[in-house]
């Protein structure tokens, strides 16, 4: 995989205009630093510019994985994946 390229030009209010096109490596990248400048919408960019490419996936906090019981829903996955991994284990 080559390196992706970020353009970010629609967001100029928000980012200076030497950082409106962001390199990523395709090594392990992270981004990170203090509340509202720009983590979540550098994210958004990503998934908007290259969600045909890849499957991409964002965390946005735990409501979207804690149900209305306030249980984690995403641990019933792990259930269906089991019932389905069961047979193939007892050949």
């Amino acid at each position: 995989m080559t390196d992706l390229k970020i353009n970010l030009s629609s967001y100029s209010k928000l980012f200076t205009e030497n950082s409106v096109i962001l390199t990523i490596s395709n090594k392990i990248n992270y981004i990170y630093g203090k509340n509202g400048i720009g983590k979540s919408t550098i994210a958004k960019t990503i998934k908007d510019q290259f969600f045909t490419i890849f499957n991409i996936h964002l965390f946005n906090g735990f409501e979207g994985i804690v149900g209305e019981n306030n249980r984690f829903d995403a641990v019933a996955l792990g259930i269906e994946i089991n019932k389905i991994k069961t047979p193939l284990y007892k050949k």
